[in-house]
């Protein structure tokens, strides 16, 4: 099996403010694989979790020009843990095959955390000013809107079903489901979700928008009494 022949002479850390530090950057390549660990420390006195990307040069750091999209483990996403010993893998079977550098550098960008988990069974996300249920469903998918709309809010004042833009506004293309990596949610449902945008209003007839959370894409073809997933969401300013 051909070896990337990562030569990571240099590593570079970057944080995108003061506060998240990231050090001690490590990495190697797995014998007779082309998958590359990456161990870093970070610290950040704003919290317990940050937001962590990586980016890959050919060329000592002159650009980051391998399109590295593979990278997997818990030290990469938008909810990494502080601390030391942080894992990333990236894939270059993937990303950058039957290829050689000896001039190879890592660039990891810690920043503050695009999402907070409350401890209450909620998460921020602290890019939109959403609050999110962190479990992804709020009654049996076959229910109603009625009854999804009805058990969004029954968690307390101001919740309720998200628009289709708010659905939007977490949207990943290409992850399945289409949400940003290391998001913080859990159960999230196949199928379709309920949204509080209205298609249609005509006579008697109150026809929703619906969103796909798997795939990220929207959809119009959805009637008030069509069986879906429910999700709970409340703005905070």
């Amino acid at each position: 099996m051909k070896k990337v022949y990562l030569s990571l002479i240099s590593l570079l850390a970057v944080s995108g403010f003061a506060d998240p530090v990231v050090s001690n950057i490590r990495a190697s390549q797995r014998e007779n694989t082309k998958l590359v660990d990456i161990l870093y420390d970070v610290s950040y006195v704003g919290g317990s979790n940050v937001s962590v990307t990586c980016e890959v040069s050919t060329n000592s750091g002159a650009s980051y020009d391998v399109s590295a999209e593979h990278f997997s483990g818990t030290g990469y996403g938008v909810m990494v843990t502080t601390g030391a010993d942080r894992l990333i893998t990236w894939n270059a079977g993937i990303d950058w095959d039957e290829n050689y550098s000896e001039t190879m550098k890592v660039r990891i960008t810690a920043e503050a955390p695009r999402f907070t988990d409350n401890g209450d069974g909620s998460i921020t996300d602290n890019e939109t000013g959403l609050m999110w249920q962190k479990i992804a469903k709020v009654n049996d998918y076959v229910s109603s809107f009625q009854s999804i709309s009805t058990a969004a809010a029954s968690y307390g004042t101001g919740w309720r079903l998200p628009t289709r833009e708010e659905y939007q506004s977490l949207r990943e293309l290409g992850r399945t489901p289409a949400l940003p990596a290391g998001h913080p949610f859990e159960n999230i449902q196949s199928g379709i979700y309920w949204t509080s945008s209205l298609m249609y209003v005509g006579g008697n007839s109150l026809l929703y928008q619906v969103y796909n959370v798997i795939t990220g894409e929207g959809g119009d073809l959805n009637y008030q009494y069509q069986a879906a997933n429910g999700w709970a969401v409340k703005s905070l300013y």
